[in-house]
């Protein structure tokens, strides 16, 4: 299982605090950043050994993030009840990468932080 990271209302302890991030919270988020929008399509991938192709229904506030290097959009972000979540990839410890940096501006945005499924904080 992949490591997940979220971004959250919560404490230096981990505890909630506020009123979970909401979908049209997080939508307006999205909205305030160049290189993310909301995506409404099914994620489709093809198995390479097997040619077979699958078919992921999206769900509402599935986000994807622009890599200009390669004039393409990644989904990487997923509205989940009341966090959004992503997967952890071994460069989001480089605080230069994309991905973490878009996150930052997001979860300022929602007053928010950057928890690993450790309760790691990524601020």
């Amino acid at each position: 299982m992949a490591y997940g990271i979220h971004i959250e209302r919560v404490n230096d302890k981990g505890e909630p605090i506020g009123e979970p991030i909401t979908l049209s919270e997080w939508k307006a988020a999205v909205e305030s950043q160049k290189n993310v929008h909301l995506t409404s399509e099914d994620f489709i991938s093809k198995n390479p050994a097997t040619g077979e192709v699958i078919r992921i229904q999206n769900s509402e506030g599935e986000s994807e993030v622009f890599f200009s290097e390669e004039s393409k959009w990644y989904r990487v972000y997923r509205w989940n009840k009341d966090r959004i979540t992503f997967k952890g990839l071994p460069s989001f410890d480089n605080p230069n990468d994309l991905i973490r940096q878009t996150t930052q501006q997001l979860a300022k945005v929602l007053g928010a932080r950057i928890v690993g499924d450790e309760g790691e904080f990524y601020d």
